[in-house]
């Protein structure tokens, strides 16, 4: 599939050469294996499995908590951890309380028990 022309100068001479998806950038991520395992509990992971229990899309939940999509997006992957009063706009946004939305302490690795 190609995605784009892009175009490329060799010795002096302008040449089209297709970039197709293969050469496209990969982006790093958790993988969703470690997310559905249960091995990472995180309040972005029980955020993200309460809105898709609830079928609403990511634009949904930041129009109820007045914020970019993108914001829900970096919450829900963990990137930054989201403040208080943000955890109450998105507990009431989801129709639940902040506790269901926090992780489990007696569930931690670790890995998040070494790091308190």
């Amino acid at each position: 599939m190609i995605l784009s022309v892009r175009l490329f100068t060799t010795g002096g001479k302008a040449e089209k050469r297709p970039r197709f998806a293969c050469d496209a950038p990969k982006r790093v991520a958790m993988s969703k294996k470690c997310i559905n395992n249960g091995a990472v509990d995180t309040f972005g992971m029980r955020m993200r499995n309460m809105r898709v229990a609830l079928g609403l899309p990511q634009s949904v939940i930041a129009e109820r908590i007045e914020r970019p999509r993108q914001s829900v997006s970096v919450i829900e992957r963990s990137l930054i951890p989201p403040r208080p009063y943000i955890q109450q706009l998105i507990a009431d946004a989801l129709g639940c309380t902040v506790d269901d939305l926090l992780p489990d302490p007696r569930n931690a690795t670790r890995e998040t028990a070494g790091a308190r």
